[in-house]
C-alpha cells in the first residue's frame, strides 16, 4: 500500500471533515479530526475513538487505592500519544515515567495528557532524540525537583518530583544513551543520591540506563553497588528489550524494596522496541484514579473495503 492522505465525512459520528493519513510500512492509521471535542487516532490497527464531553474522568476523592507507576521508553511520543493514552485507561497508574520522548522543551510543553499533567521534564538541545519525563494524574499534588545542573546530553539526562501520599516519595526518571560516558554518569548519580537522599523520604528511580543487569561482566556490578550504597534495588528480573541478536535489561525501576510491598509486571503494549516496567506499590495509599472510557474498533480488510467504498 502506497501513502495517501485522503479526505473524508464520517457521518455515523457526526465530525467534520478529516484528514486521513495511510502508512503502509508500519500499519499506522492516524486521523486528526478539526472538531475540537472529536479526535481519533490509531496505530497498530486499531482505531482510538473519544468524542463529545469528557465524562467519569474525576480522581474518587473518597477512595483509596495503591499507587501504581509506569516507565516506559517510548522512542518518540510524536504520533504515538493518543495511543500511548489509551493504552493508560488499562493500567490506570498515578505516574509516567517517559524515557526518549524525543521532543523539544517547546513541543512536550504542548502536549495534551488528558487526564495527566506534565510534571517535570529534560529536552535536549545540542543532540536529537533523547529526553526523560514525568506526568501525574491531574489531581495529585507534586513538587518538582530541580535537577538540571547535574544532567549532560547523552550522559545523564534526569528529572524528578517529590510527591506526598502516605509516605514521602521522591521519583526520578533517568536516561543514559549507549555512546554516553558511563564514568560521568556513575559520578554524578552519586553526586545527586547523596544529596537527595533522607530517611524520611524514599527514592525511586525509573529509567533506562543502556546497562544490561543481565551481564554480571557490564557496568551493571558497578552502578548496583553504588544504589545499594542508598538501598536502592532494582526490582524488575525480566528482559526489557528484545532483538534479533540480543535479549537485554536495560530498562528497571529501583527503590528500596524494604519499605514497600511491591509487584513489577512487564507491560508489552508496541511503543517502541522497549517493553515497559509497570510497579504496584500495594502499600502506599493514594486517590483512586479512574480514566474515562474510549472505545475502539479493530480495522480488518473487510472494514477497509468498506471504508473505500463509501470513498467511491
Amino acid at each position: 500500500m502506497v501513502n495517501k492522505n485522503l479526505h473524508l465525512t464520517v457521518k455515523d459520528m457526526s465530525m467534520l471533515s478529516n484528514i486521513v493519513n495511510l502508512d503502509g510500512r508500519n500499519n499506522n492509521c492516524i486521523a486528526t479530526l478539526e472538531s475540537t471535542n472529536c479526535q481519533i487516532v490509531t496505530n497498530n490497527s486499531n482505531w482510538i475513538n473519544t468524542v463529545g464531553k469528557k465524562k467519569n474522568n474525576k480522581i474518587h476523592t473518597n477512595s483509596k487505592t495503591k499507587l501504581i507507576i509506569l516507565h516506559q521508553n517510548i522512542r518518540g511520543l510524536h504520533r504515538k500519544k493518543d495511543e500511548f493514552l489509551y493504552f493508560l485507561t488499562e493500567t490506570n497508574p498515578q505516574i509516567i515515567c517517559i524515557t526518549e520522548h524525543h521532543q523539544s522543551l517547546e513541543e512536550i510543553n504542548v502536549n495534551n495528557f488528558g487526564e495527566y499533567t506534565l510534571r517535570a521534564q529534560y529536552c535536549r538541545s545540542l543532540f536529537k532524540n533523547g529526553g526523560v519525563a514525568i506526568l501525574t494524574h491531574n489531581n495529585l499534588s507534586f513538587e518538582e525537583v530541580e535537577l538540571k545542573n547535574y544532567c549532560r546530553e547523552k550522559d545523564l539526562e534526569i528529572c524528578a518530583i517529590k510527591v506526598k501520599l502516605s509516605t514521602i516519595l521522591l521519583i526520578l526518571c533517568v536516561y543514559r544513551s549507549p555512546t554516553g560516558s558511563f564514568s560521568y554518569f556513575l559520578t554524578q548519580m552519586e553526586k545527586l543520591l547523596s544529596k537527595l537522599y533522607k530517611p524520611s523520604q524514599n527514592i525511586i528511580i525509573c529509567g533506562d540506563l543502556n546497562i544490561n543487569f543481565l551481564d554480571t561482566h557490564s557496568n551493571a556490578s558497578e552502578l548496583e553497588s553504588l544504589f545499594h550504597s542508598f538501598y536502592l534495588k532494582g526490582i524488575a528480573d525480566f528482559t526489557t528489550r528484545i532483538t534479533n541478536n540480543s535479549q537485554t535489561l536495560i530498562d528497571n525501576i529501583f527503590l528500596d524494596n524494604k519499605n514497600f510491598q511491591v509487584q513489577v509486571t512487564p507491560v508489552i503494549n508496541g511503543m517502541s522496541d522497549h517493553d515497559g516496567q509497570l510497579a504496584i506499590l500495594t502499600e502506599v495509599i493514594c486517590p483512586y484514579v479512574r480514566l474515562p472510557p474510549i472505545s475502539k474498533r479493530v480495522i480488518d480488510d473487510l472494514s477497509i473495503q468498506r471504508f473505500l467504498n463509501l470513498l467511491s
